[in-house]
């Protein structure tokens, strides 16, 4: 009896250090869920390209216990033209003109888009870099996901998935992970299942891997060391992330300079 529990445990410690030693690459797409179509369609086209699928990528690292999940470099994005923009402005009271102006690509939209997501997953910790109105610092536990597994399976990228949801704060998340590579890892804040997590569909957004590589060479992946306030997630993420996208344009009009000054908030 004694032998049999000693084989039972040597065999789950041989697993979860198999586990923990793998190192992987995995390349991530992070698109945005619209629901207001029409709302994207009022956008410039170079704004509507950035909900296109597909165009904002991330890189999850992973070895031995610890993961960074970050923004590849999106300068490359910026349309470096000026944009002819053309379309009939109407200020609600009946006026209407007709607004032919110049649409210029600003590089600092794209902030909203980049994060980093560093964890420590032998003391579930979780250091993150967000930027939602400005730059934020996070320090804070794993997530308590509590998954329920169902029996739903496709096939992702050439491996064979499950599919999991949770209910955390009210909130729907699903979850498609494979046990061909037993890393309970994934992107961003998900984790917790027994294999790697290649899809995640939330309110606001869907994550699809791109590609899953294994690395040979050996890695560093360092925690950050933040200077400063630092938050919570429960502080960070309020109910409206988790929102779809919506479009509010407004319209303003000087008289007395007889400027136009037409404003979408996206959130």
């Amino acid at each position: 009896m004694f032998m049999n529990k000693y084989i039972v445990f040597l065999i789950s410690c041989l697993f979860s250090t198999t586990s923990f030693s793998q190192q992987l690459k995995v390349e991530y797409y992070e698109n945005k869920i619209i629901k207001d179509l029409n709302g994207l369609k009022q956008l410039p086209p170079s704004v509507q390209k950035d909900f296109e699928p597909n165009r904002f990528a991330y890189t999850l690292i992973y070895m031995d216990g610890y993961s960074m999940y970050e923004n590849v470099d999106f300068s490359t994005l910026t349309d470096a033209e000026e944009e002819t923009v053309e379309e009939i402005l109407d200020f609600g009271d009946g006026e209407q003109v007709t607004f032919i102006g110049t649409s210029i690509s600003d590089p600092k939209r794209y902030k909203i888009f980049e994060k980093k997501f560093f964890k420590d997953y032998l003391n579930r910790k979780v250091y993150a870099e967000l930027f939602t109105n400005e730059a934020k610092q996070v320090v804070d536990v794993f997530f308590e996901w509590n998954w329920e597994i169902t029996n739903e399976e496709k096939e992702i990228n050439g491996y064979l998935c499950k599919k999991a949801i949770s209910n955390l704060n009210g909130y729907h998340f699903e979850a498609w992970y494979t046990e061909e590579i037993p890393v309970s890892i994934g992107p961003e804040k998900f984790d917790g299942l027994p294999g790697l997590i290649l899809y995640v569909k939330t309110g606001a957004i869907e994550i699809v891997a791109k590609s899953i590589k294994s690395i040979d060479s050996s890695i560093t992946i360092k925690q950050p060391v933040f200077a400063g306030k630092t938050h919570t997630f429960d502080q960070i993420y309020q109910r409206n992330d988790l929102k779809s996208i919506q479009f509010k344009p407004t319209i303003e009009r000087n008289r007395n300079s007889n400027t136009i000054k037409r404003t979408t908030i996206i959130r």
